[in-house]
């Protein structure tokens, strides 16, 4: 099932959004992560292929502007990792026990933050 990101982030009020934007984010980061395996994982972290390899410029372009009335606080690697833990354990597992699998998911994180400006 393909996460419609844009349709997620529409339906959340702006108060919503304002007090809990860096859930938000890390909730949309781990929706994405839906159909994602855990081989897929591994050949992502092995090879470092980047997570939002499929997401146009368009997509990141139209997500910045809905990006920018998130209050972001805590976007950091250990918060994503925690989030991933309580939702997919499974990936989680292949990340950390992976060679050089934290630093590709600090890679991403510094990548989407970079794409939506925050």
């Amino acid at each position: 099932m393909a996460v419609n990101v844009e349709k997620m982030l529409d339906g959340l009020s702006s108060t919503l959004i304002g007090a809990f934007g860096d859930k938000v984010i890390i909730g949309v980061l781990v929706r994405l992560l839906d159909d994602i395996t855990p081989g897929i994982a591994y050949k992502a972290v092995s090879n470092n292929t980047p997570l939002f390899i499929n997401v146009s410029n368009q997509d990141w372009d139209r997500w910045k502007i809905k990006a920018q009335k998130f209050r972001i606080k805590d976007f950091s690697v250990d918060r994503v990792v925690s989030e991933i833990t309580k939702y997919r354990p499974d990936l989680i597992g292949i990340i950390i026990n992976t060679n050089g699998g934290i630093e590709w998911l600090n890679d991403q994180i510094v990548f989407a933050k970079d794409k939506l400006g925050i």
